[in-house]
């Protein structure tokens, strides 16, 4: 467990580093999620194969799952996957932006914080505290689960809000309608990098290492 969860936090968390330097777009630094796949996986879809990590107390939320689930392919140029209604191509593409700009607010602030976790242990001045120490005070700048809970619930109601304002009530009851169906046993538990270190027991200088040092 805890070898399979350096790699999934070090890859995140380095990638993010190396891919934002190339394309300056946000990228799950913090929010990593578990048990994600739909029951019925579209057509040559990835998510059929998913890591499940040890972690308790995600964010269980439709609202996320059915944005998550339809931002990838979106960002593929792909289409929507909607479970149980069509929408017309106008509300298509009204959906699709407000289904990609809430997607890129749950990583909002991601990167710089990881890049305060690496600035802080590679800081000179902190050079007289041991290695172990800098290492698990530079994991605190990581956003701890909390708030990244509210911070993404936050997203999450405005997201059924903008919906309500833009395409109408008649399209948000057929949204209520999609989010009920992923909350029978296909929502998504979603938890932060720091959660994951600190359940899973990870020795935090090992995630420095891996990412910062990967990153630089």
């Amino acid at each position: 467990m805890k070898k399979a969860a350096l790699v999934c936090l070090s890859g995140l968390l380095a990638t993010a580093i190396a891919m934002a330097q190339e394309a300056d777009q946000p990228f799950f630094v913090d929010g990593i999620e578990s048990e994600s796949t739909p029951n019925s996986s579209p057509p040559g879809s990835q998510e059929s194969t998913t890591q499940t990590y040890g972690v308790g107390d995600g964010i269980n939320d439709s609202t996320f799952a059915v944005i998550s689930w339809n931002a990838r392919p979106l960002q593929n140029e792909g289409d929507l996957s909607l479970q149980t209604f069509t929408p017309t191509p106008r509300e298509t593409g009204i959906f699709s932006e407000l289904i990609e700009s809430a997607f890129e607010k749950y990583t909002e602030g991601d990167l710089q914080r990881t890049q305060r976790m690496c600035n802080f242990f590679s800081d000179p001045a902190n050079r007289d505290i041991g290695a172990s120490q800098r290492a698990l005070s530079a994991i605190g700048f990581l956003e701890n689960q909390a708030a990244m809970a509210a911070r993404w619930q936050n997203v999450n109601a405005q997201f059924r809000r903008d919906v309500r304002q833009e395409l109408g009530s008649e399209f948000y009851q057929k949204l209520l309608t999609e989010l009920g169906s992923f909350e029978h046993g296909r929502s998504s538990n979603a938890v932060s990098a720091r959660e994951l270190i600190e359940r899973n027991d990870v020795d935090p200088l090992d995630v420095i290492q891996a990412t910062c040092e990967r990153g630089a």
